[in-house]
């Protein structure tokens, strides 16, 4: 009886631990919060984006970008009539090279080259370890995170966009 009881204990200071970490993690600063486009240069189609912010692509944009990973989403999100874009904010300092422009271009992926200038109208942003980002149709923050090689995540942005149908 004594050892149930301790272990009865035991699982609820477990669970109202984990409780305390979750309200107090770092991800729910950024949840719900406003993003500002510094410029109309990023005229989207849909309401609805997958935000991810880009510092240096290195060598092989092509491969630090994960395009192909992000084609693949896309075309989920296009055959299931859901309107997000995928949008790649880029520094200001970086280039790319044509072939990954045409490749950007073809796969419905967007980009701009405004890095910089975005951080500092989203100065929340700045200081995070998160690049990827779903927006809602009123610009805030609805999920973190790449949903690359995350299956349970990626699940988690189709419900989210399913709930905008």
């Amino acid at each position: 009886m004594k050892k149930t009881l301790i272990t009865i204990s035991w699982i609820w200071a477990s669970i109202i631990i984990l409780l305390l970490f979750y309200k107090n993690h770092p991800i729910n600063d950024f949840i719900g919060k406003e993003i500002t486009w510094p410029n109309n240069e990023m005229k989207m189609t849909n309401d609805n984006r997958i935000l991810i912010l880009i510092q240096n692509t290195k060598e092989c944009s092509i491969c630090n970008m994960q395009i192909y990973n992000w084609y693949i989403y896309n075309l989920e999100l296009q055959r299931k009539k859901m309107n997000c874009d995928i949008v790649y904010i880029l520094s200001e300092k970086h280039s790319l090279d044509e072939e990954t422009k045409r490749m950007l271009s073809t796969y419905g992926l967007k980009y701009s080259f405004s890095l910089e200038t975005f951080m500092k109208t989203n100065i929340t942003l700045k200081n995070n370890r998160y690049n990827t980002f779903l927006i809602n149709q009123q610009n805030k923050i609805v999920l973190i995170g790449s949903p690359i090689d995350n299956l349970e995540l990626w699940g988690l942005y189709k419900k989210q966009l399913s709930k905008s149908l």
